[in-house]
């Protein structure tokens, strides 16, 4: 069935508002204004950067009395986008933020229409395909319901940049285009800002694109090195990999890894010799790099709990009551009552 691109257009379109008119029809309007969790945390960061507040800094008001450092602690591209838009919405409305944020949260995975067809129909090389995926995002109540402003965090953010970053990324390697590598390395770079395990999924890519034998050198190449370097860049500049010392992770030593085994020539790519090349570059760098993951941790390097504070007493509780429940386990009376059993018995 050939449809010319203004209908497909035209259809994703309808689609894309019925997607918006679908998660606010399941809003209940007697439910809680007010976000929970992670999200209420997530919606403080937004307002931060909206009264041009730097989310670098450290906020002492959250787990007070330490406090934290809120790019450190996770990635911050959603709340500073989400913030930026809300400081430009505040200058001609008085919208609530609550209300921005919904709607927020309500466009973007909406958006997510257009990128699953993008995504869909480049993988079926069908439109109906592309049709199929779309229609779902629309419609599929679990989807929906979690993308209808009641919760506020980064992973309807993260689907749109991500099905933006694959279609861009099949569309380069299909045509082998370096302005399409190179866009796909700057969405790479935008999901690294945003998604804090989008290191892994652009390895997902990397690796296969730099061990596929189909694939011209030279676009293997202006595939991979860019992703490397995007990830060894943002390592260094976004705080919340800096904190996690992701410069010294294995999958920056991978990232690497990829880079080489791309490069091999023709003639020694042969076998399993790009894969060995790959996972040996990346295990000696790994070794290689361990010193510079002194101090990582993957928890909030930054919260640091006093030992007044509840939190800490909860903690000492909880090991209290661990010791003494392995302490009476393995005491020398309920080993002598064992003992004494067996005898009877």
């Amino acid at each position: 069935m050939k449809m010319s691109r203004r209908v497909v257009l035209f259809i994703l379109c309808v689609l894309f508002l019925a997607a918006i008119a679908a998660r606010v029809s399941t809003r209940d309007p007697n439910e809680s204004p007010y976000f929970r969790g992670a999200s209420a945390m997530s919606y403080r960061h937004m307002l931060e950067v909206a009264d041009h507040h730097s989310l670098g800094a450290r906020d002492e008001k959250a787990a007070f009395p330490a406090g934290y450092v809120p790019a450190r602690y996770r990635a911050a591209g959603t709340e500073t986008l989400t913030g930026l838009g809300y400081r430009a919405v505040r200058l001609v409305s008085d919208m609530d933020g609550r209300d921005f944020a919904r709607r927020a949260i309500i466009v973007i995975a909406s958006l997510c229409v257009f990128t699953v067809y993008a995504v869909a129909s480049q993988v079926w090389n069908n439109r109906m395909a592309g049709f199929l995926g779309a229609f779902l995002v629309a419609f599929e109540p679990a989807l929906v319901s979690a993308t209808n402003g009641r919760t506020f965090g980064h992973a309807p953010f993260a689907a749109f940049f991500a099905g933006l970053y694959a279609a861009v990324s099949l569309r380069a390697l299909k045509m082998s285009s370096r302005p399409g590598a190179a866009l796909a390395a700057l969405f790479a770079f935008l999901l690294l800002w945003i998604w804090e395990p989008a290191r892994y999924g652009l390895l997902a890519w990397m690796v296969p694109v730099a061990l596929w034998g189909n694939l011209d050198r030279r676009a293997r190449m202006w595939f991979v090195i860019p992703h490397a370097a995007v990830i060894i860049v943002a390592a260094c500049i976004f705080p919340h990999l800096v904190a996690t010392r992701a410069l010294g992770a294995w999958t920056t030593a991978v990232a690497i890894g990829a880079v080489v085994a791309a490069g091999l020539p023709p003639k020694q790519r042969t076998g399993w010799r790009p894969a060995l090349v790959l996972l040996a570059t990346g295990a000696l760098l790994t070794l290689a790099l361990t010193p510079l993951r002194a101090g990582a941790t993957a928890l909030g390097p930054t919260i640091t709990w006093p030992r007044s504070h509840p939190h800490w007493s909860a903690v000492t509780d909880a090991v209290t009551a661990r010791r003494y429940v392995v302490s009476f386990l393995t005491s020398t009376d309920r080993r002598d009552h064992g003992t004494r059993r067996r005898v009877r018995h």
